[in-house]
């Protein structure tokens, strides 16, 4: 997978956080979304504040995507 983009939600915790951490281990550049900037994430991955319920953090989520990959070729909700 390595070269791919990939947005993983919650990606400070539980699942997410697993995915990103193999993600990131893979090669995989990832924007991952968190609670609050400080949440531990894995280094390698984007943190951002993001939330989900928010028309308008989503598709500030999909853009800074966007600037920072060119593409996403993964999405983990």
């Amino acid at each position: 997978m390595k070269g791919k983009n990939a947005i993983v939600t919650g990606g400070s915790g539980g699942v997410g956080g697993v995915l990103v951490r193999r993600f990131v281990e893979e090669g995989v550049n990832v924007l991952a979304t968190v609670t609050k900037e400080s949440d531990g994430l894995v280094r390698g991955a984007i943190p951002m504040r993001v939330d989900v319920t928010s028309e308008k953090d989503v598709e500030a989520l999909f853009a800074r995507a966007m600037r920072e990959f060119g593409s996403v070729d993964i999405m983990v909700n």
